[in-house]
């Protein structure tokens, strides 16, 4: 059956394809979820790059949350699946919560539970700091 009429295409924006294959779901509902806790008022900056080096090309590092809730100093790190989180991460959170006197750390995924693992690691690492490990639960509930 021959027709005159077009063929339509579709196809996701570039800026939405590229976000959800980077799992953007996790940082937008967990700044969700940090700005319905906030009682006055409530500043982020969308992910950001550190460097050691000022010259470097590259950052050394990226923060998935970084936000000002309430006057306190609010970094984070978001992930899909929680068995991502590494001590590595851990440790590399705690020198940038130390060195820019961060209030509070929180680490989020979709998934239903932190390995015990990581909670205990996390809660011995960040004794200094307000400490929310968020899961699914929380983050979806709203």
């Amino acid at each position: 059956h021959k027709t005159n009429e077009p063929v339509w295409f579709y196809q996701l924006d570039e800026i939405m394809f590229l976000a959800r294959s980077n799992n953007f779901q996790v940082p937008v509902l967990t700044l969700e979820y940090l700005k319905k806790k906030a009682k006055n008022s409530f500043l982020y900056v969308p992910e950001v790059g550190l460097r050691k080096d000022s010259s470097s090309q590259k950052p050394d590092m990226e923060i998935d949350i970084f936000c000002c809730i309430d006057g306190k100093i609010v970094i984070g790190e978001c992930k899909k699946n929680s068995s991502e989180l590494k001590t590595a991460d851990l440790n590399r959170y705690k020198e940038i919560a130390d060195a820019i006197r961060a209030d509070r750390v929180v680490f989020s995924t979709t998934d239903v539970l932190w390995s015990e693992n990581i909670q205990n690691e996390a809660k011995n690492r960040f004794q200094n700091h307000e400490l929310e490990l968020l899961t699914g639960a929380d983050l979806l509930q709203q």
